[in-house]
């Protein structure tokens, strides 16, 4: 038998699953024939007691619905198995146990009952991340042949170069690998907005230790207003790929996906590493999907999705304005 392995997904915080107990009805007649709709009855977790207030904090909340989900992990495959997701749950019993020895029900556990409206359960992971609220309207207006000249939204080649090398330095300088791992020390779930500005700071040189608040979800009118950018969407992986390798060394771009389905989308860095593409990715989803450095086209669309489930959009960050001391 496989060894699974689970995640409560809620608040841009994940908690370890040790029991989960999901069920619907549907009543039928004495002939066997549905009579009424499903009814969702509450998903009822054990988990261990958690760090934080969060979860307490949500059980006394008297009206506080969130949206989330528990993924079940198969460890042997390293794939997402199932999922149970949730638009909009509330946390309508909270209860500790603890219990002396290593055996039997665990040392320290917290029950969870979440009731909602609906649960759906699919095969695989989250359909889409809870990271920054994108534009769904957004999306296809460009053709995947205008994509060499991404770069040029923001400015002209000049423009470029010119961002390349006031970071180069800073860049030449940066561990990406460890500047993913401690840019976002909450683990918060939706602040990639906020991760991208503090990792160009990094880049950039200006602040050289930035990390990203608990912030909450960003629209895309809102970072490109940030950034001085304006996102042309009508690519795939492979080909933001080849844009930000065939730019200039230095070069840093952002990256966003947006759902072709009703759903949250995710903004990213991504940078060009001595002629190598780099998306930095400063959240830790689950096991699989942790803070990371992705250099593979085909690595970003396992983790953020291919062009039949996600639009993508690419823009080159322009220059500071004021030189670098």
């Amino acid at each position: 038998m496989a060894s699974f392995y689970a995640e409560l997904h809620v608040g841009g915080v994940s908690y370890r699953v040790l029991h989960c107990n999901y069920e619907f009805r549907q009543a039928t007649t004495a002939r066997g024939r549905v009579q009424a709709k499903v009814r969702h009855l509450p998903l009822e977790l054990t988990l261990d007691v958690p760090t934080d207030d969060q979860l307490l904090a949500w059980a006394h909340a008297p009206h506080k619905p969130l949206a989330g989900a528990v993924v079940f992990y198969d460890m042997a495959a390293q794939v997402a198995h199932e999922t149970i997701a949730f638009a909009a749950g509330e946390c309508v019993r909270y209860a500790e146990q603890f219990a002396s020895g290593a055996t039997g029900n665990g040392a320290y556990v917290c029950q969870l009952t979440i009731a909602a409206p609906s649960f759906e359960l699919r095969a695989g992971g989250p359909a889409a991340v809870e990271a920054s609220t994108m534009d769904a309207a957004i999306g296809g207006a460009s053709m995947a042949e205008a994509l060499p000249s991404a770069a040029l939204a923001v400015g002209s080649g000049e423009d470029i170069g010119a961002a390349a090398k006031a970071g180069g330095q800073a860049l030449a300088i940066t561990n990406l690998l460890a500047a993913t791992k401690d840019v976002n020390p909450t683990n918060s779930q939706t602040n990639c907005a906020d991760i991208a500005t503090a990792l160009i700071a990094r880049l950039r040189g200006t602040n050289p230790e930035a990390v990203a608040g608990d912030t909450p979800v960003q629209f895309i009118p809102d970072i490109e207003a940030t950034h001085n950018v304006k996102f042309d969407f009508g690519q795939d992986f492979h080909q933001a790929f080849n844009t930000i390798r065939n730019s200039p060394e230095g070069t840093i771009g952002l990256l966003v996906m947006v759902p072709k389905v009703p759903g949250m989308g995710h903004v990213v860095t991504i940078v060009n590493q001595e002629g190598v593409p780099t998306i930095l990715e400063g959240q830790r989803w689950d096991p699989f999907n942790p803070a990371e450095v992705i250099t593979s086209s085909s690595r970003a669309e396992r983790r953020y999705g291919n062009p039949d489930k996600v639009h993508l959009g690419l823009a080159i960050v322009s220059p500071p304005t004021e030189p670098l001391a």
